[in-house]
């Protein structure tokens, strides 16, 4: 029995846990878990409902699964609630008093010690809402009505919320649970994984650990960049001439619109809306429940658009707006409100909203008609901000990756995930580079840098790793025993002959022949230089001891994971002194042959991003720029 099985029996045991968070990044399992669950408690006879945030998620699993709307909600409406229901995607309304249609919560039903499961947690919601055509479900607060409608200070029910933790969130739900458990994160760099997949997996290491310093880029057939968005906009195109569309996912609603005017002037579609266009669906009310709300349907034709007047209380001159009857590819047909088809905001301002809903209440007067007239409402289905995207699917993403949080931010990295977590077959990167420790430093050069190397530091800053948590040692015996450990991998042999205050005094043996080691430290045990007369050709074994003693030196984990970055970007280059000068800047030498090295202070913060490199020694000086085209 795996640990996170045993976690939820444990869980649903307890006569005092009524909610529990089963956490996990996306293709850990949280679904198996789900059924495995379920099918546990249908052998006991105990009675459950599984819940997703929407239908077309519902509709979605392989396993028995209702929407939560359909399941809390009572319709009031002769249309089925599920054409109706809010997606998660759906936005607040600007003023509640537009509400048309309100849906009652409805009575429990279900079994006194029912368990529910939550399918896709991180999607639910607890903001006020109403649709975009005004309907509101019960309070309008979700979440809210969830806990009122399981009601569990007067019942044994359960709530069990599976969720993905790294993704936006909608609501604090997944850490206000009594009790939780978290699946563990795979290795990042697990050979099990796709190219894409290490990468959600770095971005969850990031965000578990919240560390924003560095996101490598992994590339393979399911993910790529784009480096030149002329041919990106061509390639963008070409799907869509060929009838594959494809899904901008981008970080705001303008952009989305800016993005949806210049494919549609491409695609030679001039007005609002044009037979050939794509759209995704907001509301769409059909008896025969073939549209549903997050749906991508092609236009097959439409109609003249037909202007429509609302005077309102207040306003002189009446409202105008549009309605065009559309007829999708499967022959859905309805009237769609370009208003908001076309809307640079993600909603209708207040003022045009309740035109429309007092226009909708008065046709229906007219026509004698018991339901209010309905209109559809849509977007271009061309692009999408990743907030609206999370928990679609679409098979190839082009993602704009600039983002206004910056590289180095939480939010620039759950948003990252998210929209990683949308394409099924096919994710190109836009605007992208990889996140690294280096890329915001800010340079300085010493003036008179240029050093002959014998002048510029070697072998200094570090400690023994006993040290650090214990202060009674004989120090010459333990730095004699460190010698002796890296002796092997050094190809020399050490030979104590003195000690002296804050000096060790060594004779190395090389296959080269001798040669004297003078270590100078100050009172804390550290480092502070070497003396040596060895030859030339004995300086490879004096590099050797400088990189050991170097790499072996404890650091705070920040430092540890700085300095193996310098590693993999300067592989050419050796790290031969470090020297701490306090937690959030290290004295640096690297070396490339003993003639040819370069000094420099490095300043960090907490989350291990480099502020600012400045150059202290060089032994020459193109070796700045070098360092500069390296890092940068």
């Amino acid at each position: 029995m795996s640990p996170s099985f045993q976690a939820v029996l444990n869980f649903l045991s307890s006569d005092t846990q009524h909610t529990f968070a089963l956490t996990g990044m996306t293709q850990t399992g949280k679904t198996d878990l789900l059924r495995q669950i379920a099918e546990h408690l249908s052998r006991n006879g105990q009675s459950y409902v599984i819940l997703s945030p929407n239908m077309r998620l519902a509709k979605m699993n392989t396993i028995d699964t209702k929407s939560i709307y359909q399941h809390l909600y009572t319709s009031l409406d002769t249309l089925p609630i599920q054409n109706l229901e809010p997606d998660t995607f759906q936005l607040e309304a600007p003023n509640e008093k537009i509400s048309t249609k309100t849906f009652s919560l409805r009575a429990n039903q279900d079994g006194e010690n029912c368990v529910y499961l939550l399918d896709n947690a991180h999607l639910l919601s607890n903001t006020s809402f109403t649709t975009p055509d005004g309907k509101k479900f019960g309070s309008g607060k979700l979440l809210d009505d969830l806990f009122k409608f399981i009601d569990f200070e007067n019942s044994k029910r359960k709530a069990i919320f599976f969720g993905d933790p790294y993704q936006i969130q909608r609501s604090d739900i997944l850490i206000q649970c009594q009790n939780s458990y978290a699946l563990p994160l795979p290795a990042p760099n697990s050979p099990d994984l796709s190219g894409k997949l290490k990468m959600v997996t770095h971005l969850a290491h990031a965000l578990h650990q919240h560390h924003f310093a560095y996101l490598p880029f992994i590339p393979d057939s399911q993910l790529s960049i784009q480096a030149d968005n002329t041919a990106a906009a061509q390639e963008i195109l070409s799907y869509y001439q060929n009838d594959n569309p494809v899904w901008f996912l981008t970080e705001t609603h303008g952009q989305t619109m800016r993005f949806n005017q210049w494919l549609r002037s491409k695609l030679h579609l001039a007005h609002s809306l044009d037979a050939g266009d794509w759209l995704e669906i907001y509301v769409w009310h059909e008896e025969n429940k073939t549209v549903f709300s997050g749906s991508l349907e092609r236009v097959l034709s439409v109609q003249a658009s037909k202007p429509n007047y609302q005077k309102l209380k207040g306003r002189e001159k009446p409202i105008k707006f549009h309605t065009q009857t559309t007829t999708l590819s499967g022959n859905a047909q309805q009237d769609v409100l370009l208003e908001f088809l076309i809307s640079e905001k993600p909603e209708l301002d207040a003022e045009m909203a309740t035109a429309v809903n007092v226009w909708q209440k008065n046709q229906s007067k007219k026509e004698e008609k018991e339901e209010i007239v309905s209109f559809a409402y849509a977007r271009y289905g061309y692009s999408a901000t990743v907030h609206h995207a999370q928990g679609m699917k679409r098979k190839i993403c082009y993602i704009n990756c600039a983002h206004s949080a910056g590289k180095h931010s939480e939010g620039y990295f759950r948003w990252l995930y998210s929209a990683l977590t949308v394409a099924t077959e096919k994710t190109v990167l836009l605007n992208f580079t990889p996140t690294t420790p280096f890329d915001q430093i800010v340079w300085k050069v010493q003036e008179h840098g240029v050093q002959s190397a014998n002048q510029i530091v070697f072998g200094a800053g570090w400690i023994l790793p006993e040290m650090l948590n214990n202060n009674e040692f004989d120090f010459s015996s333990c730095l004699q025993m460190h010698f002796n450990q890296i002796a092997n991998s050094c190809q020399c042999h050490f030979i104590h002959q003195s000690s002296h205050p804050y000096l060790e005094k060594y004779c190395i043996e090389t296959e080269q022949g001798k040669f004297d080691l003078q270590v100078f430290y100050k009172g804390n045990y550290r480092i502070s230089r070497w003396q040596h007369n060895a030859s030339e050709n004995q300086y490879d074994v004096l590099i050797k001891l400088a990189i050991e003693c170097t790499a072996q030196s404890p650091y705070t984990p920040i430092q540890k994971m700085l300095l193996n970055h310098l590693r993999q970007a300067l592989p050419d280059w050796k790290l031969v002194s470090v020297i701490p000068e306090n937690e959030y800047r290290l004295n640096i030498t690297l070396l490339r042959q003993w003639q040819e090295r370069v000094q420099f202070k490095m300043n960090f913060g907490e989350q291990g991003i480099v502020s600012s490199i400045h150059i202290l020694a060089m032994t020459d000086i193109s070796l700045a720029a070098m360092l500069k085209e390296k890092l940068v």
